[in-house]
């Protein structure tokens, strides 16, 4: 059987939609072509997400594979940190020791291809800041405050020296 080409027409990531609390994934999507560049409608996919810290080749550090069917347009819509991770979870890494890269390989049933790998920027960075105990802003002339927040919604600001 020809050795199927899949190629990323567009990739998407964006936070999902906004709730009460910051979500534990982000939005992707692919056009999947095949070798001649003809969309692969309506077909069932296996995507393998894996996350890697310093580098596109770097340590592994999260993986989850997911099963989809492309629509009649050809793209594949996934949710990343929503797929079969066994016991990971995507809100176990620590976004303040990026940079991070994201491979994607996908499968139609001649095992995983690797279509690439990606760094990924300011997305997933949206959880890291949702477990930042303070923050630190710059007034109009130029001094640095530590604001943080307590358990019930008090802030508190401190110059830092």
């Amino acid at each position: 059987m020809k050795k199927l080409l899949y190629t990323i027409a567009a990739s998407l990531m964006i936070c999902t939609s906004a709730t009460a609390a910051v979500p534990a994934s982000f939005k992707w999507q692919a056009l999947v072509r095949d070798d001649n560049g003809a969309v692969l409608a309506d077909k069932e996919v296996s995507v393998k997400i894996t996350i890697r810290q310093g580098a596109a080749d770097g340590d592994i550090l999260y993986g989850e594979t997911h099963s989809a069917t492309t629509t009649s347009s050809g793209i594949v819509y996934l949710n990343i940190g929503e797929g079969d991770a066994g016991d990971a979870s995507l809100q176990d890494l620590n976004w303040a020791d990026g940079p991070y890269f994201m491979e994607v390989e996908m499968d139609k049933g001649e095992g995983f291809e690797s279509i690439g790998s990606q760094e990924l920027l300011s997305v997933p960075y949206a959880e890291f800041a949702n477990s930042a105990e303070k923050v630190v802003l710059t007034s109009p002339n130029g001094k640095q405050w530590n604001v943080t927040i307590d358990d019930n919604g008090n802030l508190s600001t401190e110059e830092v020296k």
